[in-house]
């Protein structure tokens, strides 16, 4: 048998994690992997736990929920390598997606379905990605400031919808707010400029939401983020711009500005909303860095 540690949010998809992972347990044991569970109760103990597994040696270590739980198993596993010496990567992390938008994972080579996901963790192909770091913190998928972030505090606030449907409802709820279009001072590598700002999403993946395609042509593994940049819109602009978000067809639109890079800095007077990887970090920051971690994190996919 191989050993793993199997790191469960059990709220994750409405609850749906909790009543798979019985099942899941015994799949992963039929195909000779001695799953060691931990459940998550609270919010950054997913990290915790991947940290500590990671220390302990633990040569798989088994994200289950949604990209939440992703983004803090990837936040231990890349911390603890770092306070181990070693950036580079150091054993496997597996996926097996049950959450809300399971955005990350559509760029693995996995159909979306939690027994197709054991099968891969079983057959342990990996795959060497990149992963981003904002302020210090780790994220693998995307990070959202502005418009976006925005969003994703109001879907939180809806609890009655699952998949897509909820983002749309935070987007529905957000259109009925007076969100402002501050101006900001951007750095992207080496080019400077200030911009009045709708959103900016820095892509290493190209989902966000469960289905909006802002960076649709980005790749995990490239060494580079793919960067969106939406000029401040009036609501009416905005909303027009969101089935082509949808589809991935905004990014030849004239208030869109897309380019690649390594590092971002964003300064604003005005408090900013960020999310990473779905994850609200703030709602009033006034100083960013995002840089890239290349080749940073093996994922199974």
């Amino acid at each position: 048998m191989n050993s793993a540690k199997l790191i469960c949010n059990p709220a994750a998809g409405r609850g749906r994690a909790g009543r798979l992972l019985p099942e899941v347990r015994t799949m992963l044991n039929t195909l000779k992997i001695d799953a060691d569970i931990a459940l998550t109760r609270s919010a950054g103990e997913a990290t915790a736990l991947a940290a500590a597994a990671r220390q302990a040696g633990f040569p798989l270590i088994i994200a289950m929920g949604g990209d939440g739980t992703l983004h803090e198993v990837a936040n231990g596993i890349v911390d603890a390598q770092a306070a181990n010496g070693q950036p580079k990567t150091m054993g496997k992390m597996g996926v097996i997606p049950v959450g809300t938008g399971n955005d990350f994972f559509k760029m693995l080579a996995i159909p979306l379905d939690w027994r197709a996901a054991c099968t891969r963790i079983a057959q342990g192909q990996t795959r060497r990605v990149d992963v981003g770091r904002i302020n210090g913190r780790v994220f693998i998928n995307n990070v959202g400031i502005g418009f976006d972030a925005q969003v994703g505090i109001e879907a939180q606030k809806v609890r009655w919808l699952r998949g897509t449907a909820v983002y749309v409802a935070g987007l529905a709820r957000n259109m009925l707010l007076s969100y402002r279009t501050p101006e900001v001072s951007v750095q992207i590598d080496d080019t400077q400029f200030k911009q009045t700002l709708t959103l900016l999403t820095i892509g290493n993946g190209r989902c966000s939401g469960g289905g909006f395609w802002l960076t649709p042509n980005a790749e995990i593994d490239d060494g580079l983020f793919d960067i969106c940049l939406v000029r401040g819109l009036s609501k009416l602009q905005m909303l027009a711009l969101v089935p082509k978000a949808m589809k991935g067809t905004h990014i030849t639109e004239e208030p869109v500005h897309m380019t690649r890079a390594r590092k971002i800095t964003l300064t604003s007077a005005e408090p900013l909303p960020v999310h990473a990887d779905g994850e609200i970090l703030y709602t009033d920051a006034h100083e960013l860095e995002v840089e890239l971690l290349p080749a940073a994190l093996d994922v199974i996919g």
